[in-house]
């Protein structure tokens, strides 16, 4: 505490003042959403009218074409088959890097009790378990 007062009532009281200094420099909220209300409806309604009409053409003309959108021509034939032999000769930018380095993809799954996928010998032990 200092000067014999409570830090926290004291905080509050400078907090009431702030409020009551702002409050009373700001009108009342009743008071300024009359006025807007009443502004919107002295508006004349022929100002409304074309407006809500235009939101709805625009709402209506949005929603088919979401419902029917939007489909691109289908391809011909022939451009069609041309498309399919570019994809069909296409490689993966990466398939050098399997020759370069001597993999290839097996045209056959492996053995594994075969001594050929082991490295090993008919005689050699089998590896422990750890």
């Amino acid at each position: 505490m200092r000067n014999g007062k409570d830090p926290e009532q004291d905080l509050r009281s400078r907090f009431a003042a702030l409020r009551h200094h702002d409050s009373a420099g700001a009108g009342r909220f009743e008071a300024a959403w009359g006025a807007a209300r009443r502004r919107l409806e002295s508006r004349p309604v022929s100002l409304r009218k074309p407006m809500v009409l235009a939101t709805g053409a625009a709402a209506m003309a949005a929603a088919a074409v979401l419902i029917f959108g939007y489909r691109p021509a289908r391809p011909s034939i022939v451009e069609a088959i041309l498309q399919a032999q570019e994809l069909q000769s296409w490689s993966a930018p990466t398939d050098s890097l399997l020759e370069a380095t001597e993999l290839t993809n097996p045209q056959t799954i492996p053995n594994p009790e075969s001594t050929e996928s082991s490295g090993g010998s008919p005689e050699a032990p089998p590896p422990r378990s750890p």
